[in-house]
């Protein structure tokens, strides 16, 4: 059973030894993937159609017009946007969701208990093939995951920094978390929801070998 009780309170958010040859830094901390980056550009490129339909629909209307004339054109445009931007929503959707985990990928070969309190992780012994198993790389984990007070956000990192996995740790709610090491090493669950004084503190390691 793995535990990390914060032996001082502090108000700054610390320096992590997650790199073996400096400090890790709270703004070196990033979010691999490219979803990240299709989020940006999705929301870019929906911004500009925005600004450029605005531009338009104001260039379009300088002379002056009878309310009667005006209404007809303003109702088919309406229409005209509704189908576009429900086709768009629909589009968008399929696109983002159907690649999202929702369900195992398999049968998992570890299970993890892991409850979250004020301030530290209490990781059970893993359950595995074998007793007192130990995670190995390239086989798929089951994470239970819940806390025994309030929420918690459960992240996992790896030495480089970046987030590889999360999810949220609720009282009384067991959240299911399924995730496949592929690099042997020590792994750094941190909280990542704000939880109390002592939140920043509220790290644990996970060995995989």
């Amino acid at each position: 059973m793995s535990k990390c009780v914060p032996a001082v309170l502090e108000s700054d958010f610390p320096s992590f030894q997650f790199r073996g040859w400096g400090e890790l830094k709270t703004e070196d901390f990033t979010i691999g993937g490219t979803m990240v980056w299709n989020a940006g550009l999705l929301t870019l490129g929906g911004t500009l159609i925005i600004f450029g339909f605005t531009f338009w629909l104001i260039n379009s209307t300088k002379s002056p017009a009878e309310p009667g004339e005006v209404a007809p054109k303003i109702y088919g445009m309406r229409k005209k946007y509704f189908v576009l931007l429900l086709l768009l929503i629909v589009l968008t959707l399929f696109v983002s969701l159907r690649g999202l985990p929702y369900f195992a990928p398999g049968a998992p070969v570890y299970k993890v208990n892991v409850e979250g309190t004020m301030w530290y992780w209490d990781i059970a012994q893993v359950e595995g093939p074998r007793r007192g198993s130990v995670i190995e790389a390239g086989k798929l984990v089951e994470f239970t995951i819940t806390s025994s007070d309030v929420n918690h956000g459960m992240g996992i990192y790896n030495q480089a920094g970046e987030l590889l996995t999360q999810t949220q740790a609720m009282p009384g709610y067991p959240s299911k978390l399924y995730y496949t090491f592929e690099q042997p090493g020590t792994y750094f669950v941190v909280c990542m929801e704000y939880c109390g004084l002592a939140h920043h503190a509220m790290n644990t390691t996970l060995q995989v070998q």
